[in-house]
């Protein structure tokens, strides 16, 4: 009846459900984006909560089979891998997440968004609508925006960690009937409207981002010890 307070409720649902798993979950700041030929070293901060991860070859057949809907880029000097929906059409504006998983550690989550065109917006903010609702807005420096031109084409891309809010806001992109994404500078501005392909891609990354965050962590076992009454 209501499908603004229904979708509401349902991504704070998440964000509550999946901010259980980000207690534990390694944050990367700084990597770069897959394509890159060179990324810079994947810190590994101490983790919330004591877990112990899955390391080995059970590790290995977990992520292998975890992964095989997804394209892997390796930085081997860097030992960290990345995991991404296949781009369909690079010459494009788009948004994606793509998975991180440095050896031996949990994997973490990045959003790319990328304005692509024949002007420069110089966009600085960008903002998700889904089926009517503005679900998420960011504000970023000038620095952490990448912007390349080629062959009378520009490329303008922001890419950065995944926290609550951008989960949030990629799980109702995923979802939802329609989404929009705004791209907005000083003076100019351009909407995106999200394709169906680019919905299914990034709901095809999180729920892989979801698998390996649960399967990569060792399950204590369950108590034996308990005593029956009487």
């Amino acid at each position: 009846m209501n499908r603004r307070q229904d979708l509401l409720k349902f991504i704070l649902g998440l964000i509550f459900v999946l901010s259980l798993a980000a207690a534990i979950k390694m944050t990367v700041f700084g990597a770069s984006a897959p394509e890159a030929e060179s990324l810079p070293a994947a810190p590994s901060p101490p983790l919330a909560a004591k877990v112990e991860i899955v390391t080995g070859p059970e590790r290995k057949r977990i992520v292998s089979n975890a992964t095989k809907s997804l394209v892997l880029n390796r930085d081997k000097m860097e030992k960290v891998s990345f995991y991404s929906a296949k781009t369909r059409n690079s010459r494009a504006t788009r948004i994606e997440c793509y998975i991180g998983l440095s050896d031996d550690e949990l994997p973490f989550l990045r959003i790319r968004a990328t304005y692509f065109g024949d002007d420069w917006i110089f966009f600085d903010s960008v903002k998700a609508m889904v089926d009517d609702l503005v679900v998420y807005g960011r504000k970023f420096q000038r620095a952490d925006i990448v912007r390349q031109n080629a062959g009378g084409s520009v490329w303008e891309t922001a890419d950065y960690v995944v926290g609550d809010n951008e989960l949030g806001a990629l799980i109702a992109i995923a979802r939802g009937k329609s989404a929009t994404m705004r791209f907005s500078g000083d003076e100019w501005r351009r909407d995106h409207e999200v394709t169906k392909n680019e919905q299914r891609d990034i709901q095809r990354v999180l729920e892989v981002y979801a698998k390996l965050s649960d399967q990569l962590v060792r399950k204590a076992p369950k108590d034996s010890t308990a005593v029956a009454s009487n």
